[in-house]
């Protein structure tokens, strides 16, 4: 195969990930257009991997957010309960949706 079949293979291939259907499916249908099966194995393992990148990339990025609103939220607290103000909101609220981003974050990374 040469350069351009590859690239429309793997055009291909991308697009109906991106419309949900399960790697078997993928290969079936590549394999049924009389397609390299040992080729489309290395063009599914390369997407899974982008695709995969992609998402601990997202997932770093929300566990991220997620720290800084903990740490954000804790520096508030401690100002306010040295204030002498009602620290609870800041406490509560930031852990909450901190948390909450946090698990976001790791459900991205392995999912």
């Amino acid at each position: 195969m040469d350069g351009t079949q590859n690239d429309a293979l793997y055009e291909k291939a991308k697009q109906l990930i991106d419309q949900g259907k399960r790697t078997e499916e993928i290969k079936l249908l590549l394999i049924g257009e009389e397609q390299n099966p040992f080729q489309i194995e290395e063009l599914l393992k390369k997407l899974k991997k982008e695709k995969h990148e992609a998402a601990l990339k997202l997932g770093k990025t929300k566990i991220g957010f997620a720290i800084a609103l903990l740490a954000t939220g804790f520096i508030i607290s401690i100002i306010q309960y040295h204030f002498n103000h009602s620290f609870s909101v800041f406490l509560y609220g930031f852990t909450t949706i901190g948390t909450l981003v946090l698990f976001w974050g790791a459900y991205d990374i392995f999912n």
